[in-house]
């Protein structure tokens, strides 16, 4: 009967990474498809301007677990201008309450 170890059923590369190390690429890759995503999207809604910076948010938190700090402070500055955007964005598109 064959062997059902996990070295037999995935490429020998990915069977020497911990579990942790798959997990943190598995964010990382989910932050920054979120935020290339809402970027793409950002014309059709303020909403999505919010969603890319908490995207950039995550991508930092991703970026530090990983020890890229340089990268970090550049995703936190991203998400900052994109947090500034939406507000500004959100003031422009209110509807005045009284006229």
């Amino acid at each position: 009967m064959a062997d059902s170890r996990v070295d037999d059923v995935l490429p020998s590369f990915i069977a020497k990474l911990s579990w942790r190390t798959i997990m943190l690429t598995a964010f990382g890759s989910l932050a920054v498809g979120i935020m290339f995503a809402s970027y793409w999207l950002e014309g059709r809604s303020k909403w999505f301007v919010l969603i890319f910076a908490a995207a950039s948010a995550l991508t930092a938190a991703y970026s530090g677990l990983v020890a890229a700090y340089p990268i970090t402070v550049i995703e936190v500055l991203w998400a900052g201008v994109a947090l500034r955007r939406f507000v500004r964005r959100y003031r422009a598109e209110a509807v005045p309450a009284t006229r």
